[in-house]
């Protein structure tokens, strides 16, 4: 609102209402990625949407050394707000509805794929700086030198990121974030929340969202609005990345809440399992769910 405020003009106010709403257009863009759907075994059987992500960790329960786990590892329970987040969900649910999904698909319509990739290839490269600061914070030089290498080769001879130079001599990229960091460190996630128009997080990974946006160098070096626009777009490019597998999942899914609560959790424990992190369910849920 205060952005608002200090328009002067009625082309000012357009452009600054214009970047608000693509803000929105992020949804829950951010919170899941094509390749997230793809990758998790969970899908796998879309029968069953709604299936207990802790399953395949049953062995686990039973065992009597259970208690060598480090329990600040282990997930929390599955959903102490959901009354909140359901409420949260529904109006992520429609913004996506209305303007974020009918948006990606008119980009998807206009834009050919190899100018899609080149934008994909040009976000990836715009969040290397945190990357390379958690890989640095996570004691891991070797992944921090191929970050900064990949970034140097490809702002530059790869035209700001448009083109992966640092790809194909085989210094592949790879992901990781602050929630990840504090992971890795022994902080519990703590609850499962949903974030208006961000999506689906936890208290941990909420506040590692924000540490994230400020290792970005274009946190100070864009504007506001600017700044907003960006985001916008980034959200935009990745909901378009993604319009075949989240129409699927909502036409397979019994509650489509917790379908894509489960997603999150499979899909966040394999980001976590990749840094060195095991994460397995609380003793105390199983229990109380009556699987053992």
């Amino acid at each position: 609102m205060r952005v608002l405020l200090q328009v002067r003009d009625v082309r000012a106010a357009a452009l600054a209402s214009a970047l608000l709403a693509a803000i929105l257009l992020a949804a829950p863009a951010w919170g899941l990625s094509a390749r997230d759907l793809r990758e998790i075994p969970a899908l796998a059987a879309l029968e069953d949407p709604a299936a207990d992500p802790y399953a395949e960790h049953a062995d686990l329960y039973a065992d009597e050394d259970f208690g060598l786990f480090d329990e600040a590892l282990l997930l929390p329970e599955p959903d102490p707000l959901e009354g909140v987040n359901r409420a949260v969900f529904g109006f992520n649910e429609t913004v996506d509805r209305f303007v974020m999904e009918p948006v990606a698909k008119a980009y998807g319509w206009v834009v050919p794929d190899p100018a899609k990739n080149a934008v994909h290839r040009l976000f990836a490269n715009l969040n290397s700086p945190s990357i390379f600061v958690n890989d640095v914070l996570q004691l891991e030089p070797i992944r921090a030198g191929t970050t900064l290498t990949r970034f140097v080769l490809n702002s530059t001879v790869g035209v700001a990121g448009l083109f992966d130079v640092a790809g194909t001599i085989g210094l592949d990229g790879h992901h990781t974030d602050f929630g990840q960091t504090l992971a890795r460190v022994g902080l519990g996630s703590g609850p499962y929340v949903v974030m208006p128009v961000l999506g689906p997080s936890t208290a941990r990974d909420a506040v590692g969202g924000v540490v994230d946006m400020f290792l970005r160098p274009q946190t100070y070096l864009l504007g506001t609005g600017p700044l907003m626009l960006l985001g916008g777009s980034h959200g935009i490019v990745t909901r378009e990345s993604y319009l075949d597998e989240l129409a699927e999942l909502r036409a397979s899914s019994v509650d489509y809440y917790a379908t894509v609560r489960n997603v999150y959790f499979q899909r966040r424990a394999e980001q976590l399992r990749e840094i060195g992190v095991e994460v397995v369910p609380q003793r105390d849920e199983v229990a109380a769910a009556g699987e053992l």
